[in-house]
């Protein structure tokens, strides 16, 4: 009888140890479609790690097999994927999707008898589906003290703006697209 009892608490706990890293290693697919989104046609934009030091994608994906939309999904402490944010409506003054955050990124000190001050990070992710050529931005039309990633393929783009804490200045930038015949 005894040796039935460890047989069985032996399987269990094997099952729930096969069980966990199944979930654990598709945690990234099943997050996404509990979401609607389709698992098959996305595109991993950008990876990176937050302010509480998580592991963080941005993914271009397509809900209800219709529309494109910006996902964050961020993986937990344990390792599991979960969906922490979905953009899908575009900006109400530009035809652009947008997903944006304040991220820490360390502390700076003039002296040791100054006051630290925190260092942050404002990160704009823009994604639009009108470009007629390649995006591209003269040195002169480039704002001081932003970083700015062109992610293209055919018509379909992303911006990311990295700026040092100041607004994201994203209607200039799209206005020189325009200027420059990239976007109509």
């Amino acid at each position: 009888m005894k040796n039935k009892v460890i047989k069985v608490i032996v399987c269990g706990v094997a099952v729930l140890i096969v069980v966990v890293f199944f979930l654990k290693a598709n945690s990234y697919n099943i997050s996404l479609s509990l979401n609607g989104l389709t698992c098959g046609n996305l595109s991993i934009i950008d990876e990176d790690i937050n302010s509480s030091g998580e592991s963080i994608r941005i993914v271009k994906a397509v809900k209800n097999d219709q529309n494109t939309v910006l996902v964050k999904l961020t993986k937990n402490i344990i390792g599991f994927w979960f969906v922490s944010e979905i953009r899908e409506e575009c900006m109400a003054e530009l035809p652009l999707i947008q997903m944006s955050w304040i991220k820490t990124v360390g502390v700076q000190r003039d002296s040791f008898e100054n006051e630290s001050t925190f260092v942050i990070e404002y990160n704009g992710y823009y994604l639009g589906n009108n470009a007629i050529k390649k995006l591209k931005l003269e040195k002169e039309q480039l704002p001081n003290g932003y970083v700015i990633h062109i992610f293209q393929v055919g018509s379909e783009y992303v911006l990311h703006i990295i700026s040092d804490g100041n607004t994201l200045p994203i209607e200039n930038i799209y206005q020189n697209l325009l200027a420059n015949g990239c976007v109509q």
